[in-house]
């Protein structure tokens, strides 16, 4: 059925003339997911659903692989310790379960645990997540711990914590290892862990020049090394480790920082490891030593894409030696007022060679492969704005299940599909509605995860937004349950 048929149709139903005063047209403007919404405001009859089916055939012959996404109602009863609404900083799944751990603020740690029926549920409040003062302490990262089912929990004032594994299977905190600390000596913010290549331990980054391996120990066990010193910004003082990637081709991280820090961590013949010297150059738009925020590979090379703030983006180049140097600035990553801005977020787009940088106030690119083999920064994506229709900031970014399709999180109800086209292209689809915290205003995305054995996420956001995102099949009925949160791929 084409447009043109479908919009005679239209015509024939008196309970849309509202909708014809606004001039659908289903093949551009409209499309099915703004003419669905319309029907539903309009108690759709069986003669539209009719219409709806012709269509629905059609546009789904043209776009295979589509999906409709759509929210439960958003998940009760994650408050912080004092009883309020919480923050989801981290999630992550907990090994050998089909179960999640939420990380949050002020004491707030949860299980998503999978009902014997197949549904999840919110678990109760895991307690005893404090820092070293005994108060309530926020999550900010979470890890597999290497060889172990155990999670390795991290936290904003020197808090490490193990979630242990027991022997009925079942979890529970550990006790608080001591000893995460700054240059000088106070316990530290930890925000990154990333596993040490060719070794069983965790690097964990934090605040100040904490850096310290989490160091797996002749019984299985794990212990925190000592401070590792060194890792400073271009003034030579102590900085927050933002990042950490491994290296392509080598057995080496990359360590991003604030204020011009990287750092290669670099093995040693002995197996060990050592923090390299600081690797000058890394600016912004204006010149000034620049923080490092996201670090990732570049499909198809050996380099890395280093993402900062203030337009500062950079690919970390294999040289024929094998050694490494940093590029030439990559000009142009602006925001939607033309200004250089952060790159806050970097992911594979699925089935290319490309990458999807995210950025802040509307900065959303594409750094796209030439048939050169080279890369090039493409146009700015427009349209990722808010509840409010203003540009706003694009991180997290994460996979559907199941679909080629990438879920971008955003600030103040920003959250979008990224889609493919039946021409292996991508597109940025309709702003998903509905993402409000627990006051039912517009709240931020902070973080997404897949749902074991679903196709299913889990998305974290800010005061008590907590919801489940489900990848639908593009049925009619399907259609109904995502009004109004409906993304479309017109």
């Amino acid at each position: 059925m084409n447009c043109k048929e479908l919009n005679q149709d239209i015509k024939r139903l008196k309970s849309l003339r509202d909708l014809l005063k606004k001039k659908v047209d289903a093949a551009t403007e409209t499309g099915l997911g703004r003419i669905a919404i319309e029907l539903a405001k309009d108690n759709a009859t069986s003669a539209t659903d009719q219409v709806l089916e012709k269509y629905m055939d059609d546009f789904c012959e043209k776009n295979p692989g589509l999906r409709l996404i759509t929210f439960e109602k958003r998940i009760e009863g994650f408050v912080n310790v004092n009883g309020n609404p919480a923050w989801a900083y981290s999630i992550s799944p907990i090994p050998g379960t089909d179960n999640l751990l939420i990380g949050g603020d002020e004491g707030t740690l949860y299980e998503y645990q999978k009902q014997l029926d197949g549904s999840y549920q919110l678990g109760k409040r895991i307690e005893g997540f404090v820092n070293t003062n005994g108060y309530p302490a926020w999550a900010h990262s979470i890890s597999p711990i290497p060889g172990t089912d155990n999670l390795l929990i991290v936290g904003n004032n020197g808090e490490l914590y193990e979630y242990q594994k027991q022997p009925d299977g079942s979890y529970r905190l550990g006790e608080r290892i001591d000893g995460f600390v700054n240059a000088k000596g106070k316990p530290a913010w930890a925000n990154s862990i990333s596993p040490i290549p060719g070794t069983d331990n965790l690097l964990v980054g934090g605040n100040d020049g904490a850096l310290c391996e989490y160091q797996k120990q002749p019984d299985g066990s794990y212990r925190l090394g000592k401070r590792i010193n060194g890792f400073v910004a271009a003034n030579g003082r102590p900085t927050r480790a933002n990042s950490v990637s491994p290296i392509p081709g080598t057995d080496n991280l990359l360590i991003g920082g604030n204020n011009g820090a990287l750092c290669e961590y670099q093995k040693q013949p002995d197996g060990s490891y050592r923090l390299g010297e600081r690797i000058d150059g890394f600016v912004d738009a204006y010149g000034k030593p620049a923080n490092a925020s996201s670090v990732s590979p570049i499909p198809g090379t050996d380099n890395l894409l280093i993402g900062g703030e203030k337009g500062a983006l950079y690919e970390y180049q294999k040289q024929l030696d094998g050694s490494y140097r940093l590029g030439e600035r990559i000009d142009g990553f602006v925001d939607a007022n033309g200004k250089p801005t952060w790159a806050y977020s970097i992911s594979p787009i699925p089935g290319t060679d490309n990458l999807l940088i995210g950025g802040n106030d509307g900065a959303l690119y594409e750094y796209q492969k030439q048939p050169d083999g080279s890369y090039r920064l493409g146009e700015r994506i427009d349209g990722f704005v808010d509840a409010n229709g203003k540009p706003t900031w694009a991180f997290p970014i994460s996979l559907i299940p199941g679909t080629d399709n990438l879920l971008i999180g955003g600030n103040n109800g920003a959250l979008y599909e990224y889609q493919k086209q039946p021409d292996g292209s991508y597109r940025l689809g309709e702003r998903i509605d509905g993402f409000v915290n627990a006051n039912g205003k517009p709240t931020r995305a902070k973080s997404i995860s897949p749902i074991p054995g679903t196709d299913n996420l889990l998305i974290g956001g800010s005061s008590g937004a907590l919801y489940e995102a489900h990848a639908n099949n593009p049925s009619l009925s399907n259609l109904k349950k995502a009004l109004p949160q409906i993304v479309h791929n017109n």
